[in-house]
C-alpha cells in the first residue's frame, strides 16, 4: 500500500491481524510521506466486514489462509472488485490471469481476479417475439445452463461473468 501510495498517488487501508505489525505499519506510511492516503488498522475478530468499501484488493497470504478467506472476499465485495494474492492461489477458483512478476525482488506469481456477479437462477427472456427461459448455474466467474425456448432445451457452457457489467459473456 505503501509503494502504491508513494508510486501512483494510491488510497488504501491496511488490514494487519498483529498489533506491532500496525505500528510498524503507520511509521513507514509516515517516514515514506504517505500517511494522509494510507491507514492501517487492526483486524478485531473475523466477522467484522473489512473488504466492503475496497474496489481493489491486495493479499500476501499462504493457501490455507487464502482458502478461509476467499467465503468473506466473495461476499463483501461487489462485483467487479479486484483482487490480486501474491504467490498463492484460492484453491478450486481458477485466477482470471496469472502473471509472472519481473525484477530482482518480485514475487514468482500473482493471481488476479475479477469478482462476479450473482448471475445464477431462472431468467425469463424474449428472443424473437418468443419466451424463452435461461437456467443458469454459476461456479464463482463461469457459468453453464440451459436455454429453453418452444420445449427445445440447448446447453449453455463456457459463460463467464466478468462483475463488470449485466452482460453474460458465452459460447
Amino acid at each position: 500500500m505503501i509503494a502504491a501510495a508513494r508510486e501512483f498517488g494510491a488510497r488504501g487501508v491496511g488490514v494487519e491481524i498483529d498489533a506491532p505489525l500496525v505500528q510498524t505499519s503507520r511509521e513507514s506510511a509516515q517516514t515514506a510521506g504517505v500517511a494522509s492516503r494510507v491507514t492501517f488498522t487492526l483486524a478485531r475478530h473475523s466477522s467484522s466486514p473489512i473488504f466492503a468499501p475496497a474496489t481493489v484488493v491486495a493479499i500476501y497470504l499462504r493457501d490455507d489462509v487464502n482458502l478461509k478467506l476467499r467465503p468473506k472476499l466473495l461476499s463483501e465485495l461487489a462485483p467487479g472488485s479486484r483482487l490480486v494474492s501474491h504467490d498463492f492461489a484460492m484453491g478450486d477458483w481458477t485466477a482470471d490471469r496469472v502473471q509472472r512478476a519481473a525484477g530482482p525482488h518480485a514475487h514468482p506469481r500473482l493471481y488476479f481476479w475479477v469478482i462476479p456477479g450473482h448471475a445464477e437462477g431462472v431468467w425469463q427472456v424474449r428472443l424473437g417475439g418468443r419466451d424463452a427461459r435461461l437456467t443458469l448455474t454459476q461456479r464463482y466467474q463461469t457459468l453453464g445452463g440451459t436455454l429453453s425456448v418452444d420445449g427445445r432445451e440447448q446447453t449453455a457452457r463456457g459463460g463467464a461473468d466478468d462483475g463488470r457489467s449485466h452482460h453474460v459473456h458465452g459460447r
